[in-house]
């Protein structure tokens, strides 16, 4: 799957140093707040999974809980790694200005990349634990 840059990434990416240090700062911010965010679904999915419901339900909200689990201990740190990394390289860079900056900017756009992928992941699990919880909420309703 192909994801089309936003001209928004492709105009910082033409920015200065600063710009792309601001991007990568508003990145660690997200991170954070993803981090728990899908502390706060997890626990919404382990609450529900508690409750009884369908195996074809429960089966889901077991594929999702792993999804959250891998999100948490795996996906997030690797990428909150990636952009301290590249902050630390992005320092060295601006300390001597004569450097080739090209290979700053083509992590930096993987990094755009990598965000994107992660921010639609996210979406779609979001969107799987509202449905799921409606439709057990509703069998509820008519129990």
């Amino acid at each position: 799957m192909k994801l089309l840059s936003a001209p928004k990434a492709k105009y910082l990416l033409e920015g200065g140093l600063d710009v792309l240090h601001s991007q990568s700062i508003e990145w660690l911010s997200e991170v954070a707040f993803w981090r728990d965010e899908a502390a706060f679904f997890h626990e919404l999915v382990a609450e529900k999974t508690r409750k009884p419901m369908s195996s074809k339900a429960k089966d889901s909200f077991q594929k999702i809980e792993s999804e959250l689990v891998k999100l948490k201990t795996t996906e997030l740190d690797e990428l909150e790694d990636s952009v301290e990394a590249h902050e630390v390289y992005l320092d060295k860079l601006m300390q001597n200005e004569y450097k080739d900056q090209e290979p700053y900017r083509e992590k930096h756009r993987a990094l755009t990349f990598q965000f994107h992928i992660i921010e639609s992941q996210i979406q779609k699990m979001k969107k799987e634990v509202f449905k799921l919880s409606k439709l057990i909420h509703e069998t509820e309703l008519v129990s």
